[in-house]
């Protein structure tokens, strides 16, 4: 029984099932973003970064970009999703959410507490065959080994980091 709890996922990736995986990331780029700790160019490399070495560490995954709207994230991730059919951008819109606008008086992004709001939508609209979801800082973050491993190794129903 032990056995088969690693063989069959792997029999499932070869037949071509769906992901049971899922990185989802806020990533996307505009000038009222910029604070003086990132640029608009720090957040478009950093989500290369981001989603290019979890592709690297995990090739079987869903990647979910979260987004208020697709012309905000980086070219180079749109392409992406043209050739990675696990990639996909997740369009939030420009709200308001649950009564909170998107941006405050001031013009600047009410990210860091929207982005809860936006992880839940995507969460929600997830295929049911996901059973895993990482939730990841968009710029700033290098995968250097598959974050799921330890949840499988350990047959972890939650992991908190």
């Amino acid at each position: 029984m032990r056995l088969m709890r690693h063989v069959w996922p792997a029999l499932l990736a070869l037949a071509g099932a769906a992901p049971d995986e899922a990185l989802l990331v806020v990533c996307f780029a505009d000038p009222a973003i910029s604070t003086r700790r990132h640029s608009v160019a720090s957040h478009v490399r950093g989500c290369q970064v981001t989603v290019g070495s979890f592709r690297l560490v995990n090739g079987d995954a869903a990647i979910r970009v979260v987004t208020p709207a697709r012309a905000m994230v980086d070219p180079v991730l749109r392409r992406a999703c043209a050739t990675d059919t696990a990639l996909e951008l997740f369009e939030v819109g420009a709200g308001p959410y649950d009564g909170v606008a998107l941006r405050g008086s001031d013009g600047r992004f009410r990210g860091n507490c929207l982005r809860h709001v936006w992880y839940a939508a995507c969460v929600r609209a997830l295929p049911v065959s996901i059973q895993r979801v990482l939730i990841a800082d968009g710029s700033d973050v290098y995968f250097q080994r598959d974050p799921f491993g330890l949840l499988r190794r350990c047959g972890a129903d939650l992991f908190f980091f």
